[in-house]
């Protein structure tokens, strides 16, 4: 819709929407990937990032109640969309059987260590990688809410429910921390929206053979 209404002198909304691509494209995946191996996933980090940003907000919004990536579902999404992206990448760039020579056999490593660290690593590409993605974003959002709940619930407590003039001071300052805390969980929705970016396109620059 931006796109379709886009001025040559940006008003305030184009030019937010423009500093946003560009941020995503320079400062995170370009950055990470560098800039011809990650134009190929510039429009998924981009469509990643701004999601799970929205999504992460919801929290925030009177009437939606909780984030969207509070619940494992969305988080685990998103996580296995990385998982399938790493290894479509792993397969195209370096082959199958390569790649799992490289991530299982590490070079520069005594053989008979190979038998702790080889599955080590198999876990790793298989379970770790997307279960961390997964349970940091969801845990972040999750923590973030009853956080804001606990604060909003002893308000109600100590305004309402008790009517004791002498402990409604007591549910102003709760009222107040519910409102920091709202404010701390908008600035955690972007910066789990990022790191989540940002991981997302080392796993999956990971899968790329190393430029000798």
């Amino acid at each position: 819709i931006t796109a379709s209404r886009a001025k040559l002198i940006p008003g305030r909304w184009q030019g937010a929407v423009e500093w946003l691509l560009e941020f995503i494209r320079n400062n995170v995946v370009s950055q990470v990937m560098g800039e011809g191996r990650g134009k190929r996933y510039v429009p998924m980090m981009t469509t990643m990032f701004i999601t799970i940003f929205v999504f992460n907000v919801c929290g925030s919004i009177p009437g939606a109640n909780m984030a969207a990536t509070a619940s494992i579902t969305m988080p685990l999404l998103f996580a296995l969309w990385v998982f399938a992206q790493y290894w479509i990448a792993a397969c195209r760039e370096q082959g199958f059987f390569k790649y799992l020579k490289n991530e299982l056999f590490p070079t520069g490593i005594p053989k008979p260590v190979y038998v702790l660290i080889t599955p080590i690593q198999l876990i790793e590409v298989l379970l770790i990688r997307p279960f961390s993605l997964t349970i940091r974003l969801f845990a972040n959002m999750v923590a973030g809410h009853l956080l804001v709940a606990t604060c909003l619930a002893f308000t109600q407590y100590y305004l309402i429910d008790v009517q004791n003039k002498l402990l409604m001071g007591a549910g102003v300052l709760w009222f107040v921390g519910g409102l920091l805390f709202t404010a701390l969980e908008i600035f955690v929705a972007a910066l789990q929206a990022y790191i989540f970016t940002v991981l997302g396109s080392v796993y999956i620059s990971q899968s790329y053979p190393e430029v000798e």
